[in-house]
């Protein structure tokens, strides 16, 4: 009587929505199961520093992968070696927040750091790429929209006790879900090739070279 209660007043809309809002609410508590791990992660590299079972290289070599992963931890970015980070930061300050770490972080993926410098490796495609996901942003959230509309028009009907009723309720929902991920992934891919776009203009018109000692003019 109870559910049968919930989806006479909610609907099947709105109790869909109060499932999808349920699965939000829980995904704070896996983060930060992620947050505990790499936070341990760090106790540990910070135990051998002051270890005396290791030997100075060594120490030296858990300082950097210290540095390395704070940088990952507070700006979200990932990166192979401590002159990649020094050489980021490096472009962060010269630009005077231009090019933010935000702006780093998404063109993360297009950077390279070889022979003591900063590259942005786009491919010849990459505008190309860029439209191509761009569209099918568009295209994949208003299927969305589509099928938003057409449950709120058409609700589910049927008692929260059958099965039937859960299963149509929860294919709907995965079909919302898996298309608005999917539109969100491909509008990620298009702000990566954006910030990276951005990146690489800015090192052409400035003529400079970034590197881990500093921003070098050419």
């Amino acid at each position: 009587m109870e559910y049968s209660f919930i989806l006479e007043k909610l609907g099947s809309f709105g109790t869909a929505i109060g499932l999808l809002l349920f699965i939000i609410h829980q995904m704070p508590k896996l983060s930060d199961s992620f947050g505990y791990i790499a936070s341990r992660k760090l106790r540990v590299m910070e135990e051998l520093v002051t270890s005396d079972n290791i030997d100075d290289a060594q120490k030296n070599l858990t300082r950097n992968s210290i540095a390395i992963e704070n940088f990952r931890i507070q700006k979200g970015i990932r990166v192979n070696s401590i002159y990649a980070r020094d050489a980021l930061i490096k472009l962060e300050e010269e630009s005077k927040g231009e090019i933010n770490f935000r702006v780093i972080q998404k063109a993360n993926s297009f950077l390279e750091f070889n022979n003591n410098e900063l590259h942005v490796n786009l491919h010849k495609y990459s505008k190309l790429f860029k439209g191509f996901f761009s569209i099918s942003y568009w295209i994949l959230l208003s299927l969305v929209i589509v099928y938003v509309v057409v449950f709120i028009i058409n609700p589910i009907n049927g008692s929260l006790f059958e099965i039937t009723t859960w299963l149509k309720m929860f294919s709907l929902l995965f079909m919302i879900l898996a298309l608005t991920a999917s539109s969100f992934i491909f509008l990620n891919v298009v702000i990566e090739i954006e910030s990276a776009e951005k990146i690489k203009k800015y090192i052409e018109q400035k003529e400079i070279k970034v590197t881990s000692d500093g921003v070098i003019p050419i």
